[in-house]
């Protein structure tokens, strides 16, 4: 029966996100897809989860509710303000492909931004080779590498500079949608990205960069072509198929050198049929549903929040910061992990904000995302800012990522953010002054 009103709402919701922002693509969407189909999967029950408590079903239905309502506000609110407010205005603002002087601004940001990325990576790579002799023995000892950074023991890294590897892939992918078309220039940025997880032995970072690089390029294609034009115009599917493939052999590979363990004494018959067939695997299941299972066990141990300072999983970054100044203790970055019946710790951002700011956090929260990326969308398709676009994708990632944890713990998301808003006065004038010569 829970299968069914997933499946009820989230094609409701779709279609409702439609009727709305006048794009399939949209800020209920982003919520809507993930949420469902991490429910579905839960749901379906392949690793014999415990069953949901009825608690989690009211804070997962309610933090729904609160995040719709916020974009709802906006259409009101807008609405009063505009009677004539219609969202397909805003979509399809034609205007002349790039010309030399923005391309030329746009690859010199990737190349140069992406470039001390891959320095980076490759700096990484130069210390794990130290330590461990060559690469082939770096990549056989995966598992003591991946340890070995979750303790923070891996010394000689320059920290941080990674974070230039997903700005990169940032302008990549404006400077994709710009030109409509993927480059040897759009798939630049993800050799550092790649390098780099592979030397960290980790997968979210390349999963969340393709994901950017995705709404990224989907929202300014919005922005210069009608519907129609869309449905139409060939994409360079050739090169989004290449950069697929790239990143679901990284991801593997990846998967492959940690060796996780993906026979669990509670996987169903069934389950090890399909897993036999290499559609997909224990572990790529866990990651995709196991979440909700573990905000379901927070919620009904209770006690977890107790021991949680004000903000130390959502604001996790500042924390760090203050850390290092020595103003305060530096907390995990590891949560507390549950049996269910696999260890495993992530609870989806819910988890994250009840155990910061309380019970209240669950309807304010979720409300002010769904405000804040509606009305930074509509702002952006209105005046074309790239300041406006920096914080809609960093609102879209945090949304299409809640499922897992709240972004805004992440030092990367963080960091990004703010070397971004640094760079966009200057991005902003070069591109006007670019524009203004032709014009003149």
């Amino acid at each position: 029966m829970s299968i069914l009103i997933i499946l009820i709402i989230c094609f409701l919701s779709i279609i409702w996100g439609r009727l709305l922002f006048a794009r399939w693509f949209n800020p209920v969407l982003v919520y809507t897809a993930p949420w469902s189909l991490m429910l579905f999967l839960y749901e379906i029950n392949l690793l014999a989860y415990p069953p949901l408590t009825t608690e989690t079903w009211f804070v997962v239905s309610l933090a729904y509710f609160s995040y719709c309502s916020g974009i709802m506000v906006y259409f009101v609110a807008r609405k009063s303000l505009d009677k004539s407010f219609v969202a397909f205005e805003f979509y399809g603002q034609n205007r002349p492909g790039l010309i030399k002087q923005e391309e030329r601004i746009f690859k010199y940001a990737i190349y140069v931004i992406g470039i001390i990325g891959l320095l980076t990576a490759i700096q990484h790579w130069m210390v794990l080779i130290k330590m461990f002799g060559s690469i082939p023995a770096v990549l056989i000892n995966a598992n003591v590498v991946y340890k070995l950074r979750l303790e923070g023991e891996i010394k000689g890294t320059i920290p941080y500079l990674a974070t230039f590897n997903y700005i990169a892939v940032f302008f990549s992918a404006v400077y994709s949608g710009y030109k409509r078309k993927i480059t040897f220039a759009s798939f630049f940025p993800f050799i550092g990205l790649i390098l780099n997880d592979i030397s960290q032995v980790g997968r979210a970072g390349i999963y969340i960069a393709f994901l950017e690089f995705f709404t990224t390029y989907i929202i300014i294609n919005y922005l210069f072509y009608k519907e129609r034009e869309l449905k139409k115009s060939r994409h360079n599917k050739f090169g989004f198929i290449i950069i697929i493939l790239v990143i679901i052999g990284s991801l593997s590979l990846i998967r492959s050198i940690r060796a996780p363990v993906e026979n669990f004494a509670q996987t169903p018959t069934k389950f090890k049929e399909i897993q036999n067939s290499g559609i997909i695997t224990p572990s790529v299941y866990i990651y995709f549903s196991s979440h909700v299972g573990i905000l379901s066990k927070y919620l009904e141990i209770g006690k977890e929040e107790e021991k949680t300072t004000f903000g130390s999983n959502s604001l996790l970054t500042f924390y760090s910061i203050f850390s290092k100044m020595g103003l305060m203790n530096r907390p995990s970055d590891y949560q507390q992990g549950y049996y269910i019946p696999m260890w495993t710790n992530t609870g989806t951002y819910l988890r994250e904000i009840h155990a910061d700011f309380g019970p209240a956090a669950i309807f304010i929260i979720p409300f002010l995302l769904g405000l804040g990326v509606t009305y930074f969308w509509f702002r952006f398709f209105k005046e074309k800012r790239f300041l406006h676009l920096i914080f809609l994708i960093h609102f879209f990632v945090i949304i299409e990522f809640s499922y897992f944890a709240m972004q805004t713990r992440m030092t990367v998301w963080a960091i990004k953010l703010v070397i971004l808003l640094l760079l966009s006065p200057l991005i902003e004038k070069s591109l006007a002054r670019a524009r203004g010569k032709i014009v003149n």
